[in-house]
């Protein structure tokens, strides 16, 4: 698998067990809800570090053990 693609299925999930939207998230996170859009849809094959660290921010994980994981 593709890191990109590892990438979204791992947003999606976070978006299922936290049980809240990408709007949300992105709220949460404090960026623009198009950035997360762009990843889940494909429009932006490699998601930059700080789009990754505001999606973990908004999830209230850590980027390093809990992204990755």
């Amino acid at each position: 698998m593709l890191l990109p693609q590892s990438i979204k299925l791992r947003i999606i999930e976070i978006l299922d067990t936290q049980k809240i939207s990408a709007y949300k998230l992105s709220y949460k996170g404090g960026f623009s809800p198009s950035n997360i859009s762009d990843v889940l849809r494909g429009k932006v094959s490699e998601p930059t570090i700080t789009t990754i660290l505001h999606i973990c921010e908004g999830a209230n994980m850590d980027a390093g053990t809990e992204f990755l994981s």
